[in-house]
């Protein structure tokens, strides 16, 4: 993975219901891949840790707060737009 990341922002640590984790933090491309319309890119900064074992997630601020989105959990779908 190491190929696909840009910038390195340094090291912090993360206070979390699992614990402390200790990790890098990266500017990363995520790609919202589209089925109808057209794909959305967003840059983000990504923690990255070896001793991550929690679940991967999203974070509201940052990322999600830079979209438009709905869930519609009863058909497992999840609709994207840019935020305006």
């Amino acid at each position: 993975m190491s190929d696909q990341l840009s910038e390195h922002l340094g090291s912090a640590t993360l206070r979390t219901a699992y614990g402390s984790v200790r990790g890098d933090l990266y500017v990363l491309r995520i790609e919202l891949i589209a089925e109808v319309g057209q794909d959305l890119g967003i840059e983000t900064v990504t923690f990255i840790s070896p001793d991550w074992r929690a679940p991967n997630y999203l974070g509201y601020t940052g990322v999600l707060d830079r979209v438009r989105f709905a869930v519609d959990p009863e058909v497992n779908r999840f609709f994207f737009g840019c935020n305006v």
